[in-house]
């Protein structure tokens, strides 16, 4: 009886492949191919190695030429392809689908303010060429004379120069860049010479009038006068009057006028 019942477990075991039956291969995700072989133990889609020659990086139905090994199925995934893309349809940028080929153009407006200057390239593009870029390029005369400032667009002739920018200007003409209208600082007019700014690289002096020397620094000058460029008021050490009786330093009684026996207007020169 005890050996009827050996019998029954070797016969139970060589059933199960025990005993000293050969062990079968571990296959975790169960695709028919063993984990030594798999190169994704894990994923029941993938177990082969294949080789591809280009990529679909950004899904746009364009590839780059780009070759290596992939872990795939029965077939590489459609973003890869085991074949090479010509030189011409290569994607000039795999990662935006928005671009994928080379277009030339003829004309830049890198500032966008509508007008453009004559260049000449290629770019990576889609459909058509991106913003910024055209087919055709400028008239000499309409070409964006700064393409760097969207304000400034064309060419405009100016009579004055208002350097200093303390509201007198000189003669002075020539062309700028500008936008509808001429900068601050430039007019299309030239100003009366008697107008004229007589210094316009300080805004603190712009008129010219004669001034008198104030030696005693009591506001009233004496003695002869000299035209001088000035602002609002004479410079230091002078004075737009010049009727003092006494203008001597020296002297105690010179710091106050005395002698007003003609009017101010009469003994000033505008």
């Amino acid at each position: 009886m005890r050996n009827g019942y050996l019998l029954l477990l070797f016969a139970f075991l060589a059933a199960c492949g025990g005993g000293g039956g050969k062990k079968r291969p571990s296959d975790a995700d169960a695709d028919g191919v063993a984990d030594a072989q798999d190169c994704a133990v894990n994923d029941a889609s993938r177990w082969q190695n294949l080789s591809y020659q280009s990529v679909d990086g950004d899904a746009d139905g364009h590839r780059a030429n780009s070759s290596g090994q992939l872990c795939a199925g029965t077939a590489l995934p459609s973003s890869h392809s085991a074949s090479a893309v010509a030189s011409g349809d290569v994607d000039c940028n795999d990662n935006n689908a928005a671009l994928w080929r080379i277009l030339p153009f003829v004309s830049r407006d890198t500032d966008a303010d509508g007008f453009s200057v004559a260049d000449s390239g290629d770019i990576c593009s889609g459909e058509a060429l991106p913003p910024g870029y055209g087919t055709t390029a400028p008239e000499a005369t309409a070409a964006d004379c700064d393409d760097s400032s969207a304000t400034t667009w064309r060419i405009l002739s100016f009579l004055s120069r208002d350097a200093d920018a303390d509201g007198f200007s000189i003669a002075a003409s020539g062309d700028i860049c500008s936008g509808e209208a001429l900068p601050s600082g430039y007019g299309a007019t030239a100003p009366r010479t008697a107008a004229a700014d007589c210094d316009d690289s300080s805004a603190t002096t712009w008129r010219v009038t004669m001034t008198y020397g104030d030696a005693d620094g009591d506001g009233v000058g004496a003695g002869a006068g000299t035209v001088t460029c000035i602002g609002a008021n004479a410079p230091a050490a002078r004075s737009l009057l010049g009727y003092d009786p006494v203008d001597d330093p020296s002297d105690p009684n010179a710091t106050s006028v005395s002698n007003y026996e003609l009017p101010v207007w009469q003994l000033t020169t505008p």
